[in-house]
C-alpha cells in the first residue's frame, strides 16, 4: 500500500524490522531444534468462551492435573505438573489469571470478565521423558505461551492488501447484496453520502459519521446476530479505544477520480489517511506482534447460540470461520522450513458449551461444527494437507449433570441443572448435523430448548474434554 512506503523506505524503521526479524529467526531456530517452546493461539468471537477456557485449562494444569485423564502424559503417569512463569513477550498485556480464577472457582462461582484485548499467559509443563535412543534426560520441560485474542480482529487481515478505495467499493457492494445490511444501514449511509470528497473536513462531522457507523456495527453484532464485522476494532477496540485511528468509514458518496489530487484536509484525504494508519498501526501490528508467532491454534465456536439466532446468522458464522481460517499461515513444512518460518501445523475447532445438550448429542454437535467449517472453506485440511485438523465438543465449566427420572420401564436419562435459579430436567432434544433451512428450521427450533445454565453453586467446577484438547494441541512435544 502506497501510504506505507515512507515507513518502508525509512532506514531506521527498516533496520529495526531487520533486527527484530533476526532475533525472531534465532529464537525460532532454537525452538525448532530443542522442541521446548510452543505458542498456542486462542481465538473465537466474543461470547464463545475464550476467557473461561484459558482460565479453566490453566487452573486444572496448575492445581488439579490428575483429573485430566484424557491428557496422555497424565494417563501414562508421566506428568509432573505445571508452573506459571514470566511471559515470553513482556510488551504484551498479561492474561489476568488470578482475577479470572477467583471468579470462576470462587464461592459462589461467577463468570470471569470477557476478553476485550490481546493477552498472554505462559506456563511451563514438566513430565517424565519416554525412554528412547536419543533421550538424554529423565524429565522434559515445555514452555507454552497461550495468546488469547478476539476473533473479531482476524476479520481485518484482508485489509492489509486493500486500498481505502478498494475496501469502500467492496463494502458497499456487500451491503447492497444483503437485505439485513442495506435496511439497517440507512441512517449512517444517508449521512455518509452527503460528504463531498474535496470539501474541507469538519472533524465534528467526521466523528458524527463514525459514531453512527459504529452504532450500526454494534447493532449488527448484538441485535441482528452478525459475526463477520469489519473493521473489527470498531466493536472490539482494545488499546485503540477513542483513538483517531478509528475515525473513518467506508466512502459512500461520490467516488473521486484516482488521479484527482485532492487537497490535504479534505474529507477523502482524512478518511483515507485514517484508514491507512489503522491498517499499519492496528492490523499490521497485530499480525507482526502475535499472529506470526503462533505454532498451533484453537478456535472456539458457539454453534448452538448461532443456531438460536437463525439460519442467516448461522451462515454468517460460516463466513467468519472461513475468514478466520484463510488468514492462518498454514503448513507444517520440513525441519528447515520450521527453522526460518513459523507455520501453524495443527488447528483445533472446538464447539463450546456442549454441556447444554445431552451427552448423546455431543457427536452430532461435533459433526455440525465440522460440516459448517468444511462447507464454508473447503476445510483447512483440504487446502493445506500438511495441517492436522481436529473437531471436539468441550465445556470449560460444566454447568449440568446427568440425572435419572422415573423408574422401571419409564426410567430415562435427563440433563439437570438450574437456569436463573430454577431447576430443569432436559431430555429428548436433537442437534442437527447440518443447518436446517426454511420450515425445517422452524420445526426443529420449536422442539429444541436453548439453555443458559447457572454455574453450579456446590461441587466445584468440572470440565468436558479439555484434557483431549490439550492432548491434541501438545502432541509431539511432551
Amino acid at each position: 500500500m502506497s501510504d506505507l512506503l515512507p515507513d518502508a523506505l525509512n532506514p531506521f524503521w527498516l533496520a529495526g524490522r531487520i533486527a527484530r526479524g533476526i532475533g525472531d529467526t534465532v529464537t525460532d531456530m532454537r525452538d525448532a531444534i530443542t522442541g521446548d517452546h510452543l505458542v498456542i493461539g486462542l481465538t473465537g468471537l466474543s461470547g464463545n468462551g475464550k476467557t473461561t477456557f484459558l482460565t479453566s485449562l490453566a487452573h486444572f494444569l496448575l492445581n488439579d492435573w490428575r483429573s485430566l485423564v484424557g491428557f496422555p502424559p497424565v494417563r501414562e503417569n508421566r506428568f509432573l505438573g505445571a508452573v506459571r512463569c514470566e511471559q515470553t513477550d513482556s510488551d504484551m498485556p498479561a492474561f489476568r489469571l488470578d482475577d479470572a480464577e477467583t471468579a470462576l472457582f470462587g464461592t459462589p462461582p461467577c463468570w470471569p470478565e470477557p476478553t476485550l484485548d490481546i493477552s498472554e499467559l505462559t506456563l511451563e509443563l514438566r513430565c517424565r521423558n519416554e525412554k528412547g535412543l536419543f533421550t538424554f534426560s529423565d524429565t522434559k520441560s515445555l514452555r507454552v505461551d497461550f495468546i488469547d485474542y478476539p476473533g473479531e480482529w482476524l476479520m481485518d487481515l484482508p485489509l492489509l492488501s486493500m486500498s481505502y478505495r478498494e475496501w469502500s467499493e467492496g463494502y458497499l457492494a456487500l451491503i447492497r447484496s444483503d437485505p439485513r445490511l442495506s435496511s439497517s444501514a440507512e441512517s449512517w449511509l444517508s449521512r455518509a453520502q452527503g460528504l463531498r470528497p474535496g470539501d474541507t473536513a469538519d472533524r465534528s462531522a467526521v466523528r458524527q459519521a463514525v459514531s453512527e457507523f459504529t452504532v450500526w456495527l454494534r447493532r449488527l453484532k448484538t441485535e441482528l446476530g452478525c459475526s463477520h464485522i469489519q473493521p473489527g476494532r470498531f466493536v472490539m477496540p482494545g488499546e485503540f479505544h477513542d483513538s483517531p485511528l478509528l475515525e473513518f468509514i467506508p466512502w459512500a458518496g461520490e467516488m473521486p477520480d484516482e488521479h484527482s489530487g485532492l487537497p490535504d484536509g479534505s474529507y477523502w484525504q482524512v478518511m483515507e489517511h485514517h484508514y491507512s494508519e489503522y491498517v499499519s498501526k492496528a492490523v499490521l501490528r497485530f499480525y507482526e506482534r502475535c499472529f506470526s508467532r503462533i505454532d498451533r491454534q484453537i478456535v472456539l465456536v458457539d454453534c448452538l447460540k448461532a443456531l438460536e439466532e437463525g439460519p442467516a446468522c448461522y451462515r454468517d458464522i460460516g463466513t467468519s470461520l472461513d475468514s478466520i481460517s484463510r488468514n492462518f499461515s498454514y503448513g507444517a513444512g520440513s525441519f528447515l522450513m520450521r527453522l526460518f518460518s513459523r507455520r501453524i501445523d495443527r488447528v483445533l475447532y472446538a464447539a463450546a458449551k456442549c454441556d447444554t445438550v445431552p451427552p448423546d448429542q455431543h457427536d452430532s454437535l461435533r459433526r455440525l461444527l465440522r460440516n459448517t467449517v468444511e462447507k464454508a472453506s473447503d476445510g483447512v485440511s483440504f487446502r493445506a494437507p500438511s495441517v492436522d485438523t481436529e473437531y471436539l465438543t468441550i465445556a470449560s465449566a460444566q454447568c449440568t449433570r446427568l440425572g435419572i427420572l422415573g423408574s422401571g420401564k419409564s426410567e430415562r436419562q435427563v440433563l439437570c441443572g438450574t437456569e436463573n435459579g430454577k431447576a430443569f430436567h432436559l431430555s429428548g432434544i436433537t442437534v442437527p448435523e447440518s443447518l436446517p433451512e426454511g420450515s425445517e428450521y422452524e420445526e426443529w427450533k420449536s422442539s429444541f430448548r436453548f439453555l443458559r445454565p447457572d454455574l453450579p453453586a456446590e461441587g466445584g467446577v468440572r470440565q468436558i474434554r479439555l484434557d483431549q484438547a490439550l492432548g491434541f494441541l501438545l502432541d509431539g512435544y511432551l
